[in-house]
């Protein structure tokens, strides 16, 4: 069983943890108990379900699409903080879990999601000028939030690899970054999407689709990948409780 003790001030693995390699992302599928979120067969079921019917109601116009990305990338930031949550409390947060989640966080998003984003801005800046100044923040607000995950995927690392580590510094890594992208995501929403909607024409958006390499989106996909499985069934597991 993979277990971290927790001193008042620090964080100090009792043993090396197992290697990702060796171990199904997330979770170890050997040990139920080192999961709170491993579901039975039943729960496999209605988390099937549950990503049919994300799959069916997905919207297909551009704006519809970034919103129901943003919304995709708050709930992941939702379970990340109640992990935070237990942290703050000395409690046992899943480690891997909060690797799984910012490692997305850093691949679809980063590599996909913003790119897309920063064309969407400047063709938007070319209809409103009067937008130049907001947009040009939110287009540095993408490389800040990419550097703040990959402080806290290093440190989420170093904890996991055995490293001791002040629990203030992990808490302030992390809270940054919620903080960050939370922010981000709201304003994006209240300020970009309405305008977007209303002055981005269907060859604008052709560009934006341009602009980053398609692919598939690994979580919230049709065919994620199979080292999200875990996630994917802990997200299925929060909607329905919620």
């Amino acid at each position: 069983m993979k277990t971290i003790a927790i001193e008042k001030h620090f964080i100090t693995p009792m043993y090396r943890q197992k290697s990702r390699r060796e171990s199904v992302r997330g979770v170890d599928r050997g040990n139920a108990a080192s999961a709170s979120f491993d579901l039975d067969q039943t729960a496999d079921r209605g988390s099937a379900r549950f990503w049919r019917g994300r799959a069916r109601n997905s919207m297909s116009d551009p704006v519809s699409h970034w919103h129901t990305e943003h919304a995709n990338f708050s709930r992941l930031l939702d379970l990340l903080e109640k992990q935070l949550d237990a942290f703050h409390e000395a409690g046992q947060p899943n480690y891997d879990l909060m690797v799984d989640i910012v490692s997305y966080l850093r691949h679809f998003p980063d590599l996909h999601h913003h790119p897309r984003e920063d064309a969407a801005f400047a063709l938007l800046a070319k209809h409103e000028p009067g937008m130049e100044i907001p947009l040009q923040r939110l287009r540095q607000e993408h490389r800040v939030i990419a550097a703040a995950g990959d402080d806290l995927l290093r440190t989420l690392s170093e904890v996991t690899s055995g490293a001791v580590i002040a629990r203030a510094a992990v808490e302030a890594i992390a809270a940054m970054y919620l903080v960050y992208y939370r922010h981000h995501i709201a304003s994006e929403e209240k300020e970009v999407l309405p305008r977007a909607a209303k002055l981005l024409t269907p060859g604008d958006w052709r560009a934006v689709a341009a602009a980053a390499p398609g692919g598939c989106d690994p979580l919230f996909g049709n065919e994620s990948e199979a080292g999200y499985r875990e996630l994917r069934r802990h997200i299925a597991l929060e909607a329905r409780s919620a």
